[in-house]
């Protein structure tokens, strides 16, 4: 593989393009970068290779990505006829062969405007893993020049798999709800976030954990001592692809969405004679009508135990009085 593509690691594309999302002025960009992050990871990094090598061949995007030729093919075409997003022509020098080479490139007008107005994935060698973290995380109230970390660690997640998780949310043991809610841009360590909810570090870390493997969190890790030098306290922030805002929003519709199956399932609980006698408060109300059907309500009553009295005895007394008295 050439030094060109060292750095395309998909985490740090979806992440890079996360961020043009929240913080691009042009909506065309940002709708562009919506529609990259939705493709598979291989063809979002084919498209990658194919801006970076400028009209490469089948056989040198396989080699870039170090995968098979074929497999690779199938990609390629696979953007053109399906997705739109490439183009392709037979090399000049094989045109007298059965089977020419293809030459692809970008020739959906957005996307080569997007990867021609910002430095997705640099390619000089002065720009390093770190550098790109540095820019994903800027605006956490923490010296990220402090912070040890190898961002391929994140784990991208996408709209979908965010809004699942979020539908979760109400389902969790109440610890579990109190750091999602509080867990944002600014990177703080376990105990940190234990101080802040008054609960154990231990159960804190633990959660926190579970978020990072899921990829709702990121993390980095900090040196253990003022020298720089060993491990230190991971710092848990906000999978930057995720806006507070857009965490808000999934978090309030998660609970309306609880709140709702919960009257539901309240609702299917009650007798059918419950159910028949609910008031419904936004109606007419009729003072007549009513004493009517409450007046209706205690003559079946008095049928009932009339009705018991004959068949069962002085022995029913008891338990028609249990029975008015639960009610």
């Amino acid at each position: 593989m050439s030094k060109l593509l060292h750095s395309l690691d998909d985490n740090v594309l979806c992440s890079q393009l996360s961020n043009i999302i929240q913080s691009a002025d042009d909506v065309t960009n940002k709708l562009t970068a919506e529609r990259l992050l939705e493709l598979p990871s291989i063809k979002r990094k084919a498209i990658f290779v194919v801006n970076a090598l400028e009209k490469p061949k089948i056989k040198l995007v396989a080699d870039e990505l170090g995968e098979d030729r074929r497999k690779i093919g199938k990609v390629l075409k696979g953007l053109a006829e399906d997705d739109n997003i490439l183009s392709y022509f037979e090399d000049e020098n094989e045109k007298l062969k059965i089977y020419p080479s293809k030459v692809y490139f970008i020739s959906d007008e957005q996307i080569n405007k997007l990867l021609s107005s910002t430095d997705i994935v640099s390619t000089s060698s002065s720009s390093s893993q770190a550098d790109i973290f540095a820019e994903e995380v800027a605006g956490a109230d923490v010296d990220l020049k402090t912070i040890n970390v190898a961002p391929s660690e994140n784990k991208f997640i996408s709209r979908e798999d965010a809004q699942h998780f979020y539908q979760k949310v109400p389902t969790l043991p109440s610890t579990a709800q109190k750091i999602i809610s509080v867990l944002n841009a600014t990177a703080k360590t376990a105990k940190a976030f234990s101080e802040e909810l008054g609960c154990d570090k231990t159960t804190a870390n633990k959660y926190l954990k579970q978020y990072w493997d899921l990829g709702v969190a990121h993390r980095a890790q900090m040196p253990s001592s003022s020298t720089g030098r060993g491990r230190g306290e991971f710092l848990y922030f906000l999978n930057p692809s995720i806006s507070p805002e857009i965490k808000n929003q999934y978090l309030h519709s998660a609970q309306a969405n609880s709140e709702e199956v919960a009257m539901s399932t309240d609702h299917a609980q009650q007798t059918p004679a419950e159910q028949s006698v609910e008031t419904n408060f936004d109606e007419p109300f009729d003072t007549f009508e009513e004493l009517s059907k409450l007046a209706n309500l205690l003559d079946q009553v008095d049928k009932c135990e009339t009705k018991l009295r004959i068949h069962l005895g002085d022995k029913v007394e008891n338990l028609i009085l249990r029975l008015k008295n639960k009610s």
